[in-house]
């Protein structure tokens, strides 16, 4: 398993998050920070502060990593997670299609 940084929540990507959004709020989940390695950015919204962004199957991917059962994954974070609203700085979580336009364009993938 390829970790995200070497220590938690230090370096470039930590003093970024802190200046572009400094009152968003983190999902810890049940695994201390395994669930940093979802977030995939921030997004804004008109009126509101930007948020960390999420990305849905990696979160679950995250707990699977750390041992958990599959099953077992994806309720903690349906519930625990999904089911969590900590006010308007609550994170979003994307799904992101394989093939979204974006990803598409990003890994240059051809039909």
């Amino acid at each position: 398993m390829r970790k995200l940084i070497s220590k938690p929540r230090t370096g470039k990507f930590w003093t970024w998050l802190e200046e572009v959004a400094p009152d968003a709020l983190l999902f810890d989940g049940p695994e201390g920070y395994a669930f940093d390695s979802a977030i995939i950015g921030v997004a804004t919204r008109i009126g509101m502060e930007p948020v960390v962004a999420y990305e849905d199957n990696r979160l679950v991917e995250a707990l699977v990593d750390k041992g958990w059962d599959y099953i077992d994954a994806v309720e903690w974070v349906e519930i625990n997670t999904k089911g969590s609203y900590l006010g308007e700085n609550t994170p979003i979580i994307i799904n992101l299609h394989e093939e979204s336009p974006y990803l598409l364009w990003r890994y240059k993938v051809n039909d």
